[in-house]
């Protein structure tokens, strides 16, 4: 029993320290925010919203410490590391920063606040109740939350794995740090569920307090990933749009090598011609059928040439149309850039643009009409 409780009080002092090092990080966020001058829109919302979410992550730890510390015995012990806890604030700094950078949602500070106050108000609600309600009445509520908590996860996980594929299969300099992303947003969520399964499996509450830990942990991690990008990128995030070398060539003689100019002069026709990739279900099956060939002497021959798969290579063109696009129209949204330029998604449109372009489709966008309106001043002088 002392061995329990001397664990108990390692992870409680765990616990504290990392609170305190998340508030610590608040205030370095809101001093770099305020001296820092030359960061871009989207680095400022990610570090604001991130500053946000920590802060009401360190309010719930300060309620759940004077909870656990002044009502010791009157507290359900069976619900105490569940609801005090809140998974939902925890896991909320990656998911919210995952869909600022593959859908483009939470662009506005105020939709973050007010969705972490919102989750931080309904824990508040959830420990008040618990004093009052049956403890069966509570188990059937945390049963619905731990099942909402699951439900969310994998869907969300599962509507982001064709953008992830997307990233994991790239080579290029911008998809090291979206690689960062993913794994954290993986490891996070996985840390989730088992929170989320943990009535089910009979976690004990030592380990639950562990992976809140980690979970914690993480979203230090990611406010330092963000710090560090958004210090190091400066302005240079449109670099690669420029620099038209994004199919580098390779010497690999797998083909006979007029064999091999033919099937890539007919590849390039088509795409140019018959603009196949405007069709979001497009398949590699089905232009190898259109050019005579086969999926496997088709994928070798880009991965040759262009040194990218068949995804990648048909999003370049993809990519190449939305930005044609906005230089006719600058006043399309981005939802009808995706859509006219043959994405299936906005979370595969954006994390293509952030992996071929180097920044947010809603970032390049804003440059461009700056730059635009720029021009146009120019000409009146």
């Amino acid at each position: 029993m002392e061995q329990v409780q001397a664990v108990r009080e390692v992870f409680m002092g765990l616990g504290s320290l990392i609170t305190v090092t998340l508030f610590i990080f608040v205030l370095y966020i809101l001093f770099y925010l305020r001296f820092n001058k030359n960061l871009d829109s989207e680095s400022k919302i990610l570090l604001t919203s991130l500053a946000v979410n920590t802060l009401f992550i360190f309010f719930l730890c300060i309620v759940k410490h004077y909870i656990s510390e002044y009502t010791t015995h009157t507290y359900p012990d069976g619900t105490k590391y569940i609801i005090a806890g809140s998974v939902l604030q925890l896991y909320l700094p990656i998911q919210i920063y995952t869909l600022q950078r593959s859908y483009g949602y939470f662009s506005k500070l105020r939709d973050v606040i007010t969705l972490s106050a919102t989750v931080f108000l309904l824990n508040i609600l959830l420990v008040t109740i618990s004093f009052f309600i049956e403890i069966e009445k509570l188990i059937i509520l945390q049963y619905f939350i731990q099942i909402v908590i699951i439900t969310t996860i994998l869907f969300q996980c599962y509507s982001l794995s064709s953008s992830f594929k997307e990233v994991f299969s790239a080579s290029n300099e911008n998809s090291f740090s979206l690689k960062g992303d993913v794994f954290l947003f993986i490891t996070s969520s996985a840390i989730a569920l088992l929170l989320a399964l943990s009535l089910f499996t009979n976690l004990t509450p030592c380990k639950r307090e562990a992976l809140k830990i980690v979970l914690g942990l993480i979203n230090m991690i990611l406010i330092i990933k963000v710090l560090h990008k958004s210090s190091a990128e400066k302005l240079t995030s449109l670099k690669k749009s420029n620099s038209g070398n994004f199919f580098p060539a390779s010497n690999n003689d797998f083909f006979n090598q007029k064999k091999e100019e033919d099937l890539k002069n007919r590849l390039l026709n088509y795409f140019e011609t018959e603009k196949p990739y405007l069709n979001p279900k497009l398949t590699i099956n089905e232009v190898a059928l259109y050019l005579y060939s086969n999926k496997t002497y088709l994928s070798r021959l880009i991965n040759d040439q262009y040194n990218n798969n068949f995804s990648q290579f048909v999003n370049f063109y993809r990519i190449k149309v939305a930005k044609e696009l906005f230089s006719k129209n600058n006043q399309m949204t981005i939802h009808q850039l995706c859509d006219l330029s043959g994405f299936g998604s906005m979370a595969t449109f954006t994390m293509a643009f952030r992996l071929y372009i180097g920044s947010s489709p809603a970032e390049w966008c804003k440059e461009q009409r700056i730059k635009a309106h720029n021009e146009r001043d120019e000409e009146k002088e």
